[in-house]
């Protein structure tokens, strides 16, 4: 995968999570040419939420995925460069270059890749200023921070930017540690660790909780559903949440009671016009979809014609 793949994802699930609140078909009708019909309609508010927090979980999946949490140092003093080893420190940096071997890890231990760095002059951390805040004389600045290997030719970073502070300082740490081993010759060889695992297992907790949120925004919308039964000659009225874990409010009414099947067009601004079918019977109108349901894609008069076709005989207001 290419670096733009996980912002592409992102903004193609973001730009289907619109697409959808404005043209996605929020009703299901099933069971037409059985003796039962039914007509659902579903959560339009939460299935868009969901759908949007879902890029965010998908964005986040990418990313810790493709995150190498571990990345390993290794440099040694050749016996070349040893035996031309200037006893002045600041000189000994510039006059004998170290090679060092940068390997990436994906998880579980398994090398991404490792790449050998010839002529290391010494280790800087990079240390970029991105916003400067100073409130009542306290320094609050942002700064990212990055290593560099200094060669004879060209600075080749070795870790991306982080934005966090402590994590900076614990590149500073590493940086110290691999300039001091380039100062000493006695040392014959550097092994430096940067375990960045605590920055990944908290992206693994930021996926588990975005994917309780959409669960949560799908199932605990409001499902609203009408069942027309022949074999009983009644329609059942649910309305429930979560499959009906939290409880499921039932009513029932017979065939003979239904008075007719009507509906009306609602005005949604800008967006047009939507539809909004009602079950007329004594002394109530029940609405098949409330407001929170209403698509100017939900064709009322579709749905009318459906269930009066299902019932096959009416009765005149």
């Amino acid at each position: 995968m290419s670096e733009d793949t996980g912002p592409t994802i992102l903004l193609a699930i973001l730009l289907i999570g619109f697409a959808y609140f404005g043209i996605g078909n929020f009703i299901k009708i099933s069971g037409q040419e059985s003796t039962k019909l039914s007509v659902t309609f579903r959560p339009k508010f939460s299935f868009f939420l969901a759908i949007l927090v879902s890029a965010f979980f998908f964005g986040l999946v990418y990313g810790t995925f493709t995150f190498n949490p571990i990345k390993k140092v290794v440099c040694e003093h050749s016996s070349q460069n040893v035996s031309f080893v200037s006893t002045d420190i600041d000189n000994q940096n510039k006059s004998t270059p170290i090679d060092c071997k940068f390997t990436e890890f994906y998880w579980f231990n398994s090398e991404r890749k490792s790449k050998l760095i010839s002529n290391i002059l010494e280790a800087k951390l990079e240390k970029i200023l991105t916003e400067k805040i100073i409130i009542k004389d306290e320094d609050y600045s942002e700064y990212k921070y990055r290593i560099l290997f200094i060669t004879q030719t060209e600075d080749i970073p070795i870790t991306d930017y982080t934005f966090v502070k402590y994590r900076g300082e614990k590149l500073q740490l590493v940086t110290s540690s691999i300039n001091d081993f380039f100062s000493n010759s006695e040392e014959k060889r550097f092994l430096g660790i940067i375990d960045d695992r605590n920055t990944a297992y908290t992206g693994f907790a930021g996926i588990l909780f975005l994917l309780i949120i959409i669960l949560l925004l799908t199932l605990t919308g409001l499902f609203i559903n009408f069942t027309f039964d022949k074999e009983t000659n009644l329609v059942t009225v649910s309305s429930y949440r979560c499959f009906g874990i939290f409880g499921k409010k039932v009513s029932e009414y017979s065939f003979d009671e239904i008075i007719d099947i009507k509906y009306n067009r609602i005005d949604l601004g800008d967006s047009g016009y939507g539809s909004q079918v009602f079950l007329v019977v004594p002394d109530d109108e029940i609405k098949l979809n409330p407001i929170g349901m209403i698509s100017k894609y939900i064709d009322g008069d579709y749905v009318v014609m459906i269930i009066k076709k299902f019932l096959g005989r009416w009765k005149k207001m």
